[in-house]
């Protein structure tokens, strides 16, 4: 049966001795039967053994969430740890009444492919991005901000893995993100071009945030291009 689970992390970067959340999605591909999922094991050897008891049950031809995990890190782990996911599971379909009608007990079943984590050694530092969201810069931006999780920041924007609550003005949340974050790193892409310097623009709110940035006294690297006029 060709089930599949993707995941999603909820941060980028992982210390020693933390938490991550892991988010697991399900696709059922059977036109028929149900997935139950019984149990999810999380094995890393020498590193971790976590089982987790689920009890969910996926409809056919459906892809659905199917649970948020917390992973404990131990203190002693780092460097990137591959995790093997194990699922407990059967399948099975239902007569008219409800009850269960075939009834397939499938075993420990395991993911293709491991969950890799990246669990970078304390301190961790967390960076505030100032970036275009638009789809037009992330041939752009994405790689930079790739390279910046490298180097081991958690790193946070605004509309992309930071929100304001409903009712809520997005510039004091994001204030308080720069204020919690070590650094800013401004990536400043092109906007309208002047038509007496051939110079252009950028972002408008990128001047803000620098800003907040600097009244907060935090170390702010700017990237930006040789094209852009940032007065």
């Amino acid at each position: 049966m060709a089930w599949n689970i993707s995941y999603t992390l909820n941060k980028s970067v992982i210390c020693p001795d933390d938490k991550v959340l892991l988010n697991l999605e399900i696709t059922n591909p059977d036109k028929e039967y149900y997935l139950f999922i019984d149990e999810i094991s999380l094995e890393s050897p020498s590193n971790f053994n976590y089982k987790y008891d689920i009890k969910n049950l996926v409809p056919p031809d459906t892809r659905q969430m199917l649970t948020l995990l917390s992973i404990p890190i131990p203190a002693n782990v780092k460097g990137k740890i591959d995790v093997e996911l194990h699922v407990k599971t059967s399948r099975l379909t239902f007569k008219q009444n409800s009850e269960i009608d075939k009834f397939d007990d499938l075993g420990i079943l395991m993911r293709r492919g491991p969950i890799t984590l990246q669990i970078f050694p304390t301190p961790c530092y967390r960076a505030f991005v100032s970036r275009s969201i638009a789809p037009v810069d992330k041939p752009i931006v994405e790689p930079i901000v790739k390279m910046v999780q490298d180097w081991g920041f958690e790193t946070i924007t605004v509309g992309i893995n930071s929100f304001a609550e409903q009712h809520r003005n997005p510039t004091d949340k994001i204030i308080e993100d720069i204020i919690k974050s070590d650094c800013l790193i401004a990536i400043a892409t092109v906007r309208d071009q002047s038509a007496f310097t051939g110079l252009y623009t950028t972002l408008q709110w990128l001047h803000s945030e620098v800003s907040f940035a600097y009244l907060a006294q935090k170390p702010i690297l700017l990237i930006t291009d040789n094209n852009i006029n940032l007065q």
